[in-house]
């Protein structure tokens, strides 16, 4: 099998070329197999999109990746082997727009079904709800935390409204580098502790995010912002986490509002955005980065295993989180029959408070297909929603993918009975509807 020439050629000549091949990264993992090595993600000329050079993959077949994104397999790479990837969303908007490869001449082989070991199912939301609302009563809000919350327009009644709180960098971290830096937040061991204490011995089973470490509990996940996750029911039975990128194995050092570390002779700072350098032009370079929210969970693929044909988790004990829906602002609908739906959970918590009105977000475009399901729309058509406006952020005027995914949820919506209405404004008023509403803007309407 091979992936068409011209494509295959510009690989092995252009490989090194950082501006066609950038390798995987502890920061951004390869989706594949997820290792951060030897692997990498190379853009073709005149493609018109990204593809992923897997150099470890067995099943070349379509799989769900570790980042939760489908990818369809394209092809091995003549010489090398690697298996070729691409993203599903990607995938059939360049085939529609007929610039993708020739697949006609590949042949797809089955995808090998993998043996479940020890998978832990989660708790109903209730369960979850009653733990995640006591941790965010255990937590506190870093000040770093909550400034970056006023810069973004929230205020302390709305941060305390929905129990706003910081998740705390790993044990072992803090322990390396004397806390000198981390969190004022007590450590995750302490946590699960504390939660054990009150709920029992075999509360935290089940919990996503929890797991066994040796044998005692504690918590994965990245540090940051903790979000609550709302059901219909109004239960958080997920938190979603706006990560702060600290989780650095490195000694930070904190000058003035900067924070930043030394690695390989260079100076990297620390920020909300993402961790960057600074070029000898001035210009900041961020590091790459597989977006900036996660779910809670504690669930990460056994690639091993798999080579075994067994499915089996990393993290003992542990178990996933799944993308699902959120709503925020339900009270609302007692006087409003019009309801949002964006992309991201404090988008959603700001744009409900703004607006005094429901709120849906999805944890991201291309989970539009969430809110379609025929038990969600029921749902919320019963707590009545009559009219839904989509609200997805302004860069869909130059970001394809959003553009196809606010229209295949718009049409989804309208096939279901459902009015629709869009809404717009301009990028440069503020990128999501959070942004556009803090600074006292408001999107312009067009019926769908």
């Amino acid at each position: 099998m091979a992936v068409k020439s011209k494509q295959i050629s510009y690989l092995q000549e252009e490989k090194n070329m950082s501006d066609a091949w950038k390798g995987v990264s502890r920061a951004r993992k390869c989706p594949i197999c997820q290792h951060e090595d030897w692997c990498g993600y190379w853009t073709p000329e005149d493609y018109g999109g990204e593809l992923i050079c897997c150099q470890r993959d067995k099943e070349k077949c379509n799989m769900i990746g570790s980042d939760g994104q489908e990818y369809v397999f394209i092809g091995s790479a003549k010489g090398s082997g690697s298996s070729i990837y691409e993203e599903r969303t990607q995938y059939e908007l360049l085939r529609k727009k007929k610039t993708g490869m020739n697949y006609s001449h590949i042949s797809k082989p089955q995808k090998r079904e993998l043996k479940p070991v020890d998978q832990i199912v989660p708790k109903n939301n209730e369960n979850c709800s009653s733990i995640y609302t006591y941790m965010q009563n255990l937590l506190i809000l870093d000040p770093a935390h909550k400034a970056y919350l006023h810069s973004q327009g929230w205020t302390d009644e709305l941060i305390e409204k929905h129990h706003i709180v910081s998740f705390p960098e790993e044990d072992s971290l803090r322990v390396k580098y004397h806390n000198r830096y981390r969190t004022r937040n007590i450590t995750r061991v302490r946590l699960a502790d504390l939660i054990l204490q009150k709920f029992g011995s075999n509360s935290l089973e089940g919990i996503p995010g929890a797991y066994l470490k040796g044998e005692q509990w504690t918590f994965a996940g990245p540090s940051g912002l903790v979000f609550p996750m709302y059901d219909l029911d109004g239960n958080t039975f997920r938190l979603r986490i706006r990560k702060d990128f600290s989780d650095i194995d490195a000694t930070v050092i904190t000058s003035g509002q900067d924070r930043f570390y030394y690695a390989e002779g260079k100076k990297y700072f620390i920020s909300m955005k993402g961790v960057y350098f600074v070029t000898p032009g001035g210009e900041k370079e961020f590091l790459p980065q597989k977006g900036k929210y996660r779910t809670l969970a504690s669930y990460y693929q056994d690639s091993q295993a798999a080579t075994r044909g067994i499915l089996a988790n990393i993290y003992k004990k542990g178990c996933a989180a799944a993308n699902q829906c959120s709503f925020y602002g339900l009270p609302f609908a007692k006087t409003s029959s019009l309801w949002y739906i964006t992309e991201g959970e404090p988008k959603g918590l700001f744009a409900s408070n703004a607006l005094s009105t429901p709120v849906v977000t999805l944890p991201g475009v291309n989970s539009y297909s969430l809110i379609l399901d025929d038990g969600v729309l029921s749902q919320m058509k019963e707590l009545g929603m009559k009219m839904v406006v989509v609200a997805f952020d302004a860069d869909k005027l130059h970001n394809e993918r959003v553009l196809s995914c606010e229209k295949s949820l718009a049409d989804g919506l309208k096939t279901a009975g459902i009015p629709v209405v869009i809404a717009n404004w301009k990028e440069e008023n503020g990128k999501g509807i959070d942004d556009l509403l803090a600074s006292g803007g408001a999107p312009q309407y067009c019926i769908y």
